[in-house]
């Protein structure tokens, strides 16, 4: 199994992004809370900073973005974000984790927490392909 953090070095480009009922797993039915294209691009350094982007480029008022520190726990294969002021898509000074699936094809899958949508416990899957740096 291939090393979390030298692999997440690099750029990533989005592949999809997902919803699902957290209870249901995977194989439920799907939402998709950026478009069915979405757009976005996620960058990490060597000397754990990060940018990261999303679009649904159908919608403008879509875009999220968030930029800082990261910093990975190759034990729970997951990385904590730690956004810096400016950012839009978390409370700066706050940190989030992101549990990281590398597929073996090129891409890997972040889930963030699950949160309440509607009431439901919901995961998002959240797939990038790697564009530069390392392969996975």
């Amino acid at each position: 199994m291939a090393e979390l953090a030298p692999s997440l070095v690099g750029s990533w480009k989005l592949a999809s992004y997902e919803t699902r009922p957290a209870a249901d797993g995977p194989e439920a039915p799907a939402a998709h809370p950026f478009g069915d294209d979405p757009i976005g691009l996620f960058i990490f350094d060597a000397d754990g900073n990060y940018s990261v982007q999303l679009e649904n480029p159908l919608d403008a008022d879509s875009r999220t973005a968030s930029w800082g520190r990261y910093e990975v726990d190759e034990e729970g294969s997951r990385f904590i974000l730690e956004p810096l002021a400016g950012t839009t898509q978390f409370t700066p000074g706050t940190k989030t984790v992101r549990r990281v699936t590398l597929n073996g094809n090129g891409t890997a899958t972040f889930r963030p927490p699950v949160t309440v949508v509607d009431g439901v416990e919901t995961q998002g899957y959240i797939t990038w392909r790697k564009v530069s740096g390392q392969a996975v």
